[in-house]
């Protein structure tokens, strides 16, 4: 019994460890395909200044997005996670 709480335990943190990290995101092809779609359109402002605005902006919003996605998948798993626990 303990021995599979544990490994239980050890899954959960796995998972949590996988969704805490940015590699679901780096290596999803649409969003690739879109950060670079964004940079070359970028690549045309001429003013570096507005350049450099223009992507420290989109970096922001893109941290904050993943942000608030990694903590709706810790939410659903560990609802998920609960929930099959009392099936």
């Amino acid at each position: 019994m303990k021995k599979r709480k544990k490994q239980e335990k050890k899954e959960e943190v796995e998972i949590l460890e996988k969704v805490q990290g940015y590699e679901w995101k780096e290596k999803n092809e649409k969003y690739l395909h879109e950060i670079e779609r964004f940079l070359d359109r970028v690549d045309n402002v001429k003013d570096q200044r507005l350049k450099e605005s223009i992507i420290y902006q989109m970096l922001k919003c893109d941290k904050v997005l993943t942000e608030i996605s990694i903590e709706m998948f810790k939410d659903c798993y560990l609802e998920g996670w609960n929930k099959a626990k009392h099936v």
